[in-house]
């Protein structure tokens, strides 16, 4: 059918209208793939990854800056590579995993990821290879310093396994759900376990404690019982959360067998003091009193707290400080090591008490003097004895009468008084060497064994009898003998 002049004008123009549809559609659909290939490629150079694009003959296609700037200490400029194979640019990978590897991810279309080192650089990258309809997507990532790190990492986790393998301690590690991850090779002798049977089980099932007058010890699994001292932490990762917690434990039991015996001794000790029949004072170096025993204060007529804080010099006789003083002085100054003297003391009554007084210095390791301690015993009773004794001979050394004193079992004199020395013209020294046979020539042994035999077991209190002694110059004189 014919179109007139006017059809023929409209159909023009709807032919036109479209083509200038579709060339303007065209144009934007351009446009778009200009700007999404801009995006892509803006994409491509902003992440950190490196990133190449191979074609099925494994010749770069693509690669964005990062990968430029990874390959730049390999030689290989941007227009180097395009447009190369892989064994082109990199020979040295023929015939090596990373070959292997990418012909894998072509021919198997699978993803495949390795690490893989340079010689030339000495730094290490971390493949990741993606298959394309056409080819592959290779993203690498430069790993030195994350390989650098898990090598210091593990340098130190062998050091600290090492380290605690080394310890004296046994050590425990658990998760945050307390479940034994670690143990040390001391934790597994003294536990009983093994770090393969313990690692997952509950930590009460492998680290048991029981308690006996409050000291902990610790059962182990073949039902030992050993007593130990333990801390425990808790473990936080790098955000402060709580991991988990360590347990630290060790073998005590000597040292606390050491303990007890200490504690032993000192009881004792603390037994003798407070029960001892003899008065006991611990003083510092300038002699107040520190701790005194009951028997201290009872010979001096004092509650025993009354005393600490008292000197020695308070309590001293007025009449013999120097004396005292001179002593102590001797100690603190390491002059003497210990002293023993008698001396008197003033009761809180006011009377004297005589004593025997030892004391020594108490030093530290370097042997300097801390403290001092001494013993007094009350001997008052033996100084009355020795006087009324000093008063006795006394009188029989003026006693006209001739007194004598002689050993029963072995007749020799004792004693003998003034007036028979000077009737015999013998010395005392002289006198110890005789016996009453030596001055009376008319008994013998024998008869005087007889004659004092009755006076010995008793029979006879007194023996009257007349007999002549013999003088040193031989001379005889008549006495009348008592015994």
């Amino acid at each position: 059918m014919k179109l007139d002049a006017g059809e023929e004008r409209l159909l023009r123009n709807v032919a036109l209208q479209n083509a200038a549809a579709i060339l303007r559609a065209q144009e934007r659909a351009e446009r778009e793939l200009i700007d999404a290939n801009r995006r892509l490629t803006s994409l491509l150079e902003s992440i950190t990854d490196g990133f190449m694009l191979l074609d099925g003959e494994f010749r770069v296609v693509v690669l964005n800056r990062q990968a430029e700037l990874f390959l730049e200490p390999l030689g290989r400029p941007r227009n180097a590579i395009l447009g190369r194979t892989l064994w082109e640019l990199f020979p040295f990978i023929v015939g090596t995993d990373s070959e292997r590897a990418y012909r894998q991810a072509m021919e198997q279309r699978v993803t495949v990821r390795f690490d893989v080192g340079s010689d030339d650089s000495g730094r290490w990258y971390h493949l990741r290879l993606f298959p394309t309809d056409d080819g592959l997507s290779v993203y690498f990532q430069d790993i030195t310093q994350q390989r650098e790190m898990g090598e210091e990492l593990r340098r130190q986790q062998e050091w600290f396994k090492v380290t605690l393998a080394s310890i004296g301690d046994g050590v425990i590690a658990t998760d945050v759900k307390g479940q034994v991850m670690y143990l040390n090779p001391v934790a597994e002798r003294m536990t009983g376990w093994t770090a393969v049977d313990a690692v997952g089980r509950p930590i009460e099932q492998v680290f048991r404690l029981v308690h006996a007058r409050h000291r902990g010890l610790l059962r182990s699994r073949d039902g030992r019982e050993i007593a130990v001292e333990d801390s425990a932490a808790p473990i936080r990762d790098a955000s402060g959360n709580v991991a988990g917690a360590v347990i630290v434990f060790h073998d005590v039991g000597d040292r606390r067998q050491a303990e007890d015996a200490v504690r032993d001794r000192e009881e004792r000790l603390r037994a003798i003091f407070d029960h001892a029949a003899v008065g006991i004072a611990v003083t510092d170096l300038d002699g107040t009193l520190v701790e005194v025993n009951a028997k201290f204060a009872a010979i001096l007529g004092y509650d025993a707290a009354e005393l600490v804080g008292r000197t020695i010099a308070d309590l001293t006789h007025p009449e013999d400080p120097e004396v005292s003083a001179a002593h102590m002085g001797a100690l603190r100054g390491g002059r003497e090591h210990d002293i023993v003297l008698e001396k008197r003391y003033r009761r809180r009554d006011g009377l004297d008490v005589w004593s025997l007084t030892s004391a020594t210095a108490i030093r530290d390791a370097e042997g300097v003097p801390q403290k001092l301690i001494g013993v007094i015993e009350d001997i008052s009773d033996r100084k009355r004895a020795e006087r009324e004794r000093e008063r006795l001979v006394n009188v029989l050394e003026r006693s006209l009468n001739e007194v004598y004193v002689f050993d029963t079992h072995t007749l020799r004199f004792e004693y003998v008084n003034d007036g028979a020395r000077r009737n015999l013209g013998y010395s005392m020294a002289e006198m110890t060497r005789l016996t009453p046979l030596d001055i009376k020539p008319r008994l013998t042994e024998a008869a005087f064994r007889e004659m004092v035999g009755p006076l010995l077991d008793g029979r006879q209190r007194k023996l009257v009898f007349e007999t002549v002694h013999r003088r040193r110059d031989g001379t005889l004189y008549p006495v009348e003998v008592h015994l």
